[in-house]
């Protein structure tokens, strides 16, 4: 079925995932990331200098797929520091649940942010 551009727009293409978290005493869900948002990660972790920034991206990645059941992020920048200090065994299981989700992996943003950082270099 071919779809027009108000069909594109309108679909709700929001998908989630519950995790697992005993560690936390639950569970979480993990969703999918929209292109903005992609973007905009790897946009964060360049420096003024069109730099990587030296972060923790496994634990910013988590804050950012982490959600409600709603799919309602429920993490933000003012959060990595304190989530940094969780088990690292249960926020490789979310991360690995949202890199599943949304295709990616941390060599994969590695790549998009190192990319990121030659569009800023060219833009001088």
């Amino acid at each position: 079925m071919e779809l027009s551009k108000q069909q594109i727009l309108e679909a709700d293409d929001l998908q989630i995932e519950k995790v697992d978290t005993p560690e936390w005493g639950g569970h979480i869900y993990v969703r999918t990331l929209c292109a903005d948002e992609s973007y905009q990660y790897s946009k964060s972790n360049i420096d003024g200098d069109g730099k990587i920034k030296e972060t923790n991206l496994i634990v910013e990645y988590c804050a950012l797929v982490m959600c409600n059941s709603k799919g309602e992020q429920i993490f933000n920048s003012e959060d990595i520091e304190q989530l940094a200090r969780k088990n690292t065994k249960t926020l490789l299981r979310v991360y690995e649940a949202g890199k599943k989700l949304n295709g990616e992996d941390i060599e994969d943003l590695e790549k998009n942010l190192e990319q990121t950082q030659n569009d800023f270099s060219d833009s001088d």
